[in-house]
């Protein structure tokens, strides 16, 4: 891979350990399902994402009894060299089983942004009732609202979260326990913080405090 690279001016790419993981699991899935679109529906890019790399570029797959056979299939179709010899790339991650490969490409794959969940005057009872918690999330993930836990606060009701982008300050509108338990999502392309928001428990508006 990194001859074609060289041959097309692009710089040598890197093996990941993290990559090399999601591309194992993700050759094992084409096996059974050649496509981007990994079994259970979601993106290709959540297989290395759960494996702890970031910044997922363009993975390629293919069959081939040998590296070299995946690697000239590869070059020689457009879609997939372009893929292969992406400037922004900086590592790889390799994959195959029973002669399905797979590669994949990222930049700065150990990169990881910050997720404080903050309770807002609750704690989280799951955390020692601390008032907020931090999560390392790898950088161009998304993250299910609803795998949080909820925090707790006496004489209220948690209603949702606001999200805040740390760097710029900016914070979002409320995120109700209806878009939460329907599997919205968190895109993290920065430092971010989800902040509780209340109501009292002998008021029936969704006012936060």
């Amino acid at each position: 891979t990194n001859q074609v690279r060289i041959k097309h001016g692009s710089a040598p790419v890197v093996e990941n350990e993290a990559l090399d993981r999601g591309a194992a699991v993700r050759a094992k899935e084409i096996y059974t399902k050649f496509s981007h679109e990994r079994p259970d529906g979601s993106n290709f890019s959540t297989a290395y994402y759960d494996a702890g790399a970031g910044n997922i570029l363009g993975e390629n797959i293919t069959t081939g009894n040998t590296p070299k056979r995946a690697v000239y299939l590869w070059e020689n179709s457009r879609g997939h060299l372009v893929a292969m010899i992406d400037k922004e790339a900086t590592h790889i991650g390799v994959g195959v089983y029973k002669n399905f490969w797979v590669q994949i490409f990222a930049k700065n794959p150990g990169q990881k942004y910050t997720l404080t969940v903050y309770a807002n005057g609750g704690t989280f009872p799951s955390k020692g009732g601390a008032e907020r918690f931090e999560m390392r999330v790898p950088a161009r993930a998304d993250v299910k609202l609803s795998t949080i836990d909820i925090p707790e606060k006496e004489g209220s009701n948690f209603i949702g979260w606001t999200e805040i982008d740390d760097t710029f300050n900016i914070e979002s509108g409320l995120t109700d326990l209806d878009a939460i338990k329907s599997g919205i999502e968190t895109h993290m392309y920065d430092n971010k913080t989800l902040k509780a928001n209340w109501t009292d428990t002998s008021d029936s508006s969704d006012s936060s405090d």
